[in-house]
């Protein structure tokens, strides 16, 4: 019976060493220092639409569209690389009403800008990684789509008589989806757990026109729209040159 006492007492005094060394999170929450983290995702992040005329504000949002953690060593430096799908709609509607000199005008123009920071929280503006040292000019971001969409329009007389119901009208819309990519770099990370996030500000609006936008074929109600779609994010420590500089 006393050998049974034994062994039960120090199988309980083992278990409560190894629960004092190990702790009940502690294999559910390592993680390895210095490996390369990879995060994405299929579902479309989100979208922006501008107003119907050149009166109203642009539509502008920044959003997160992937986050990640990861565990450095001092020093370690890091390469980010963000690749994402870029969505642009652009249309434009022009009129002369009857003869003119005056050239009727109608633009959009829709972007895309990303960014990343690290340990900067929810805020935007802080612990943005820049792109280089001379990187003052918006520090950080980078444009990963573009568009200004413009249309001139002028009526001309072609008969000679002045037919003041006489018009013409002219219209376009454009669509594109492209797949881009650009990389960071962060050097002399130092030692701990690091949050990087991935930002992006998506900005469409109308900035010019002189005959208002009316009902389109195609049901368009937003003339300028911007969305982003599938996305990667890979971090890949390393070690740089000890005098490397961007």
């Amino acid at each position: 019976m006393d050998r049974i006492r034994t062994v039960l007492l120090t199988a309980v005094v083992t278990a409560a060493l190894v629960s004092v060394f190990v702790g009940p999170g502690a294999i559910a929450t390592h993680q390895p220092a210095d490996k390369i983290i990879a995060t994405g995702s299929g579902i479309e992040a989100f979208r922006v639409g501008s107003g119907a005329d050149d009166q109203a504000e642009p539509a502008v949002d920044r959003q997160i569209i992937m986050t990640s953690t990861l565990r450095s060593s001092s020093p370690s430096d890091l390469v980010i690389g963000v690749n994402l799908e870029c969505a642009l709609w652009t249309a434009t509607s022009t009129a002369s009403e009857e003869l003119s000199e005056e050239i009727d005008s109608s633009e959009t123009r829709a972007q895309v800008k990303v960014w990343v920071t690290m340990d900067g929280g929810n805020d935007p503006d802080t612990g943005v990684i820049p792109v280089a040292s001379n990187d003052i000019l918006e520090t950080g971001k980078v444009v990963f789509c573009d568009r200004a969409h413009r249309m001139d329009v002028q009526f001309f007389d072609t008969d000679g008589e002045d037919d003041t119901d006489d018009q013409l009208m002219i219209q376009e819309y454009l669509q594109t989806r492209t797949s881009n990519s650009f990389e960071w770099i962060r050097l002399n990370v130092g030692n701990g757990i690091h949050t990087i996030n991935v930002w992006a500000e998506l900005q469409a609006e109308v900035t010019r026109f002189d005959a208002p936008f009316g009902a389109h074929s195609d049901g368009t109600v937003e003339p300028a729209a911007a969305a982003i779609g599938k996305r990667t994010m890979v971090i890949e420590p390393g070690k740089f040159a000890n005098d490397a500089t961007i």
